[in-house]
């Protein structure tokens, strides 16, 4: 199992237990099934913060081993380079009850080549719990307004009851067309306030 560098910023005045950044594209280390990624599943149970890039070329799967529950998960940044990047959200919201902030991006010097044919977004047949009672920010970069794009927005502004702010910087010169879409799409929260940039 590959994992990427784990590394606590200077910056933070979390406990370095609390915060972690997943970046599969740097330098890395192979962690087999033992101790260590026992470790690092325990430490991820306590983590508030989490920077994790959705993919690797040696290791599709990014989520965290089996079992793992991001319970005291608050921040989560997640990098959107893979072509299932949706499916490791939703198993992250099933697994992070209290997630108050999400934001969705491309990493810098990170790049999308969606060469082949993406597989269609499953929506979860229930509402995770962080979104119908935490989620406040959600805030996504580089959105386009494609079809998977538009069911995951649609999806988090129509359950998340508690939505403070979404916040959305468009990519596409089809902006216009893009914000009316947006602002048509159902909000759980009437106190949800939409951004553009």
């Amino acid at each position: 199992m590959k994992r990427g560098n784990f590394e606590s910023p200077s910056s933070s005045d979390l406990p370095s237990s609390s915060r972690f950044k997943l970046n599969p594209q740097g330098d890395s280390e192979i962690l087999k099934e033992d101790d260590n990624t026992k470790n690092f599943a325990r430490s991820l149970a306590s983590t508030q913060y989490l920077s994790l890039c959705s993919v690797t070329s040696e290791n599709p799967d990014p989520y965290p081993p089996t079992g793992t529950s991001l319970v005291y998960l608050d921040h989560l940044e997640l990098c959107l380079c893979s072509t299932e990047w949706w499916n490791l959200l939703t198993c992250i919201l099933d697994d992070a009850p209290k997630l108050r902030v999400l934001k969705l991006k491309l990493y810098r010097k990170h790049c999308v080549e969606y060469n082949e044919s993406m597989e269609p977004w499953k929506q979860p047949d229930y509402v995770p719990i962080c979104l119908s009672s935490y989620l406040e920010i959600f805030e996504w970069r580089q959105y386009n307004g494609e079809e998977q794009e538009r069911e995951v927005a649609k999806y988090i502004l129509e359950n998340a009851s508690r939505l403070k702010k979404a916040i959305f910087y468009l990519e596409s010169a089809e902006k216009h067309g893009i914000l009316k879409e947006l602002e048509c799409m159902a909000r759980g929260s009437k106190k949800c306030q939409l951004v553009f940039d």
